[in-house]
This record gives C-alpha cells, sequence and structure tokens, in this order.
C-alpha cells in the first residue's frame, strides 16, 4: 500500500498530467488544420466527413480545456494534502507536466524537440529537484529548532 507521502507524489504526478492535457485540448480546439490533417492520414473520404470529424473534435476539445483544468486542480489540491511540502507537490506536478506536454508534442504534434531543448529541460527539473531537497533540509532545520 501507499504511504501518504508516495500518494500525494502520484497525485501531483496525475494533476501534472491533466494540465498537460489541458493544454493539448487548447491545441486541438484553435488549430483546425491539425485535426483535419489526421482525419485524412485515417480516412480517404470526402474533405466534407473530415471536416465534420474536425469540428466535433475541435468542440470537444474546447469542453476538455475545462475538464482538464478542473480535473488537474482537483489531483494538485489532493496532492498538496499528502505532499510534506507545497513545494514537493508543486515541483512534482510542474515536473510531470513537462514531460508529458513533451511526449504529446513529439507523438500527436510532430513536433521536433532539439538536444538543447533535452539539455533545458533536464537542467529545469534538476534544478526543480535541488529546490525540493533544499525545502526538505529547511523543514529539517525548523523541526529540529522546535524540538530543543
Amino acid at each position: 500500500m501507499l504511504t501518504d507521502h508516495k500518494w500525494g507524489l502520484c497525485l501531483a504526478v496525475i494533476a501534472g498530467t491533466m494540465a498537460a492535457l489541458a493544454s493539448i485540448s487548447a491545441k486541438l480546439a484553435v488549430t483546425a488544420d491539425i485535426v483535419h490533417d489526421l482525419c485524412l492520414q485515417f480516412s480517404q473520404e470526402i474533405n466534407i466527413f473530415c471536416d465534420s470529424i474536425s469540428l466535433l473534435v475541435r468542440c470537444l476539445c474546447v469542453g476538455g480545456i475545462f475538464l482538464f483544468n478542473a480535473l488537474m486542480w482537483t489531483f494538485y489540491t489532493k496532492s498538496l494534502q499528502f505532499c510534506p511540502s507545497t513545494v514537493e507537490a508543486t515541483i512534482t506536478n510542474t515536473g510531470a507536466n513537462f514531460i508529458v506536454s513533451a511526449i504529446f508534442g513529439l507523438t500527436i504534434f510532430g513536433e521536433k524537440l532539439s538536444f538543447q531543448w533535452w539539455i533545458g529541460s533536464c537542467l529545469i527539473l534538476v534544478g526543480l529537484m535541488l529546490i525540493n531537497q533544499g525545502s526538505q533540509e529547511t523543514d529539517k532545520y525548523e523541526e529540529s529548532k522546535k524540538i530543543k
């Protein structure tokens, strides 16, 4: 069974994933040609069919923006209850959002991420981990002062 701490981290990762899905929904909702081009790849039918599918998917994506944002905030606030610090929940949420957005950008949108992007992303994630580590050390120090 998961400890409260691990459960909080899992909820923060889910929250980050929901945030990435909200962003993807927004991109699909406002960019007609992406959905239309995807439809044409799977169907060689009349263009009108893909126009209808594209409109339907874009409308669903507008709803997805609100749904995924609501889910993100729900999971994030729950993660705050279980993580020992808000910094840890925030960093985990941000890191998950970053990674999931990159994966979906590569797979769905065919985005090309340069080596510099990956190096920068790794540096950001390492920085987030260092911030978290510093926060934990500060918490331990504050706790030891209370005991004395």
